[in-house]
């Protein structure tokens, strides 16, 4: 499903900052009116009950207490991040086996052969040529994903195995991944956190946040988000991840 941007924002505020709720001891809270861009506190409450309605977040606005808190539920949590958790996938344990797709599709086959790409691309599969693709991730869901894709064996084929003779880990991953193109992205996002680490936001909310998303979302849709002992020696993601909790923590002390 795919997001709108204001939903994002929030969605990735909570996610970001390291903990599970938004908790504010006024009501309502203009600081949030500003981060999320909408125009009035009416516009921000109404959003905030459709997203309570569909289920992502938990919200309580009481006045009595004169708290206000935004709680991201397991199925918000699931929704920004795609069902990609970078820090769970970089501690999965592997088991040193690769999954291969190859497959070689007639003309006849052009709606399948798109369908097959979208999602090996949706799943992080690496492009090792043009018609094999890898990953050393594995989930139980892909079995019930691809046999909904209906293939012929003859023109599509699943392996599973380690590699040997000339090709060693780090080559699948410097050949399946554009890591030059990921790694000069997360300087860019680091960069940007870094200029504006002390940068007083109270009047650009709004335009901080279109700017740190854009640079996020872009290397987010293109980063496999491998095993620790598959990462490039140079990798950046855990720094970049790293900066985006330090700056959203930050927005809501000053």
């Amino acid at each position: 499903m795919k997001l709108g941007y204001k939903t994002r924002v929030l969605l990735d505020m909570i996610l970001v900052s390291g903990v599970d709720a938004l908790e504010f001891l006024t009501y309502p809270t203009k600081s949030l009116v500003r981060a999320g861009g909408w125009d009035t506190e009416r516009n921000m409450t109404r959003h905030f009950k459709t997203m309570r309605d569909k289920g992502w977040i938990l919200w309580d606005d009481s006045r009595e207490t004169g708290k206000w808190v935004v709680k991201i539920t397991e199925a918000g949590k699931k929704l920004a991040q795609e069902d990609v958790d970078p820090e769970s996938y970089w501690s999965r344990q592997w088991d040193g086996k690769w999954r291969l797709i190859a497959f070689d599709l007639p003309a006849s086959k052009q709606k399948l052969r798109r369908e097959l790409l979208l999602w090996l691309k949706a799943r992080r599969f690496g492009r090792l040529q043009d018609s094999l693709w890898v990953t050393p991730h594995f989930e139980e869901s892909w079995y019930e994903d691809l046999a909904k894709l209906s293939f012929d064996p003859s023109g599509v084929s699943f392996v599973e195995g380690v590699s040997f003779a000339m090709s060693s880990d780090s080559d699948f991953v410097e050949k399946s991944w554009d890591f030059d193109e990921i790694g000069r992205r997360y300087t860019e996002l680091i960069d940007f956190h870094d200029s504006t680490r002390s940068l007083n936001l109270d009047s650009e909310y709004t335009e901080w946040l279109q700017k740190e998303n854009l640079f996020w979302r872009e290397v987010f849709k293109m980063d496999p988000f491998l095993p620790d002992e598959l990462l490039p020696s140079n990798y950046q993601g855990k720094e970049a991840l790293a900066a985006r909790k330090r700056n959203y923590a930050a927005l809501f002390e000053r």
